[in-house]
């Protein structure tokens, strides 16, 4: 009889008696269901689409919330439960790399940094469409009046019963002082945008804090506080919904 290749790729021979059959590993083995894809996917909802079109009851999700990568195997290992533990392919993938909002990057650069005036106003300037309170015209405006002249000394701060603080100064030039005014500065900014992109903004609280020193330069520092949470639970809630909408189970990883 002629030889014959297996489902599995293997080739045998019916050979004469008092020969031994032998067994020959193909070059190139073909494995039953077997498939080997690496997919990058740009946003969690095309992830979880094509988890809902090709996942397998072998599929599961790992999630780093680290470096916000998502990765889903379709043909893991099997459950102890139920499969003895056999171990999977694993070679039927699709990967997910989650990337901070634009204007959320913007302001984690400047988190817990110090700026002078000018560089303060312009980034409140910059940032005006993400801020919610104070009033958008108001702190504009703070801002704009911020943009004084190095010639300026501080004769006075003081905390508002409106949560504000007053700073008192008088603008001098070579030969004399002269003028003076008063700037109102909000202890904290309400700012509403999205942590991921793509995804729906989300309201974060930011402290404003500054530093006056006689004879000094004004300087302000916009503290994002538990920075590191805010973007945990929203990499956690986009990863859950991945699951929820794909009907796998996921698993957060280190």
């Amino acid at each position: 009889r002629e030889s014959f290749v297996d489902d599995a790729g293997n080739k045998h021979y019916f050979v004469p008696d008092g020969f031994n059959e032998a067994f020959v590993p193909p070059l190139n083995p073909i494995l039953p269901n077997q498939i080997k894809q690496n997919e990058k996917f740009v946003s969690a909802d095309s992830l979880a689409a094509y988890l809902m079109n090709y996942g397998t009851p072998k599929t599961i999700i790992r999630a780093k919330p680290a470096d916000g990568t998502v990765h889903a195997v379709l043909d893991y290992h099997g459950d102890n439960k139920f499969s003895e533990g056999r171990a999977g392919h694993c070679l039927h993938n699709a990967f997910f790399q989650a990337t901070f909002d634009e204007n959320w990057r913007r302001w984690r650069e400047v988190d817990h940094k110090m700026m002078d005036q000018v560089a303060f106003a312009e980034f409140i300037e910059e940032m005006m469409p993400t801020i919610m309170r104070p009033a958008g015209a108001d702190l504009l405006e703070m801002a704009q009046n911020l943009k004084i002249n190095r010639g300026v000394v501080f004769k006075n701060n003081k905390r508002l019963k409106d949560g504000t603080y007053d700073i008192e100064y008088v603008e001098k030039d070579e030969t004399k002082i002269g003028g003076g005014g008063h700037v109102a500065v909000p202890d904290d900014i309400e700012i509403t945008l999205p942590v991921y992109l793509l995804r729906v903004p989300q309201t974060i609280n930011i402290k404003l804090r500054y530093r006056v020193e006689k004879g000094s330069p004004l300087q302000f520092r916009l503290d994002i506080l538990n920075r590191g949470l805010i973007e945990f639970e929203a990499f956690h809630l986009m990863v859950n919904e991945i699951s929820v909408v794909s009907k796998f189970p996921y698993y957060l990883v280190g």
